[in-house]
């Protein structure tokens, strides 16, 4: 998930039609439920595709990839299987499968927002962000408030330098729903431009109850906290949040001093953000356009 929108990088299973066979069934008999149906008519593409969602849910995406190229080989327009067969092939690091696939079912009329925020998070996995932003482009021209593509397109924005643009979409985020990690995203790209970005962290803090995350890292943007006080406030009882929020503070402190021109400082502070961050967090994406920039 990324570090403050939540959610898997590659979308759920598309909506399916219900199925009337399935009624009260556990997961395990509705299973079985498909096997006999299968096995009686080959070509039940609506039990293929409800087995191939099962499937993919219990972390099969062998056997759905299966079930999904059996729909396409009998209905090479189902949107609803190519889009399906796109976050299987994601899952199985087949990213130009899954572009392919993503681009049929918006080709059979599944042209939607979400679907282009599929492709530009595609294009992250494969290294390419200028395409990335180009499929969060056709995603705002559909749908100017998806929050996906206003969090998504904003970051790499930043990280390609082009602050302005960025502080739009985060400014256009924030007006939507705020966030504390919006009010920080806002300030950093004004900040980058020679602005004062102080005004949209003390709304931020505003809005934040005392303590809680990311509050400390506004405060500390602010300068009312040190970073020693910053990563004492990073504890937590819960060994993957602490993990998180290390890595996050570790690179807002590394954006803070590169703001004021403390690059040699801010280096091993961007290394270490690098090799501990999640890698679908924005704040490791950002830690290598950072490092990359300071080369």
């Amino acid at each position: 998930y990324f570090s403050y929108i939540g959610g898997l990088i590659f979308p759920a299973t598309p909506a399916l039609d219900c199925d009337e066979r399935l009624g009260e069934k556990s997961e395990s008999e509705a299973l079985a439920a498909y096997d006999r149906a299968i096995a009686q008519n080959s070509s039940d593409t609506k039990a293929l595709l409800h087995r191939a969602a099962l499937r993919a849910r219990q972390d099969d995406p062998n056997g759905a990839l299966s079930d999904l190229d059996a729909v396409i080989r009998i209905e090479p327009g189902n949107a609803v299987a190519l889009s399906l067969r796109s976050s299987v092939r994601a899952t199985l690091k087949n990213y130009e499968g899954a572009l392919a696939d993503a681009g049929a079912a918006i080709a059979n009329g599944m042209r939607t927002a979400q679907m282009y925020v599929t492709r530009a998070r595609l294009r992250r996995a494969q290294g390419d962000y200028a395409r990335a932003i180009d499929e969060y482009d056709e995603a705002l021209k559909l749908d100017p408030r998806h929050q996906g593509a206003l969090h998504g397109r904003g970051h790499h924005l930043f990280n390609a330098s082009r602050f302005e643009a960025a502080e739009n979409d985060f400014a256009t985020l924030l007006a939507i729903r705020p966030s504390g990690f919006d009010s920080i995203w806002l300030s950093l790209s004004r900040s980058r431009r020679g602005l004062d970005g102080n005004a949209v962290l003390e709304q931020g803090v505003a809005k934040l109850k005392d303590g809680e995350w990311p509050a400390p890292i506004l405060q500390y943007l602010l300068g009312r906290l040190d970073g020693e006080v910053l990563m004492a406030a990073t504890a937590n009882a819960d060994e993957n949040k602490r993990r998180s929020q290390e890595c996050e503070a570790r690179f807002y402190m590394a954006a803070r001093l590169i703001a004021v021109g403390r690059n040699s400082a801010a280096r091993p502070l961007l290394e270490k953000a690098r090799d501990e961050c999640p890698r679908n967090y924005v704040e490791y994406d950002a830690a290598l356009a950072e490092l990359t920039k300071l080369q």
